[in-house]
């Protein structure tokens, strides 16, 4: 897991709070 993934990971939580397993894409 690089950093870049971990922050567009917590950019889509915010953004789209829809489940952290959808933005694993």
């Amino acid at each position: 897991m690089n950093s870049e993934t971990s922050r567009t990971q917590f950019i889509f939580d915010l953004r789209f709070p829809r489940g952290t397993n959808t933005a694993d894409l």
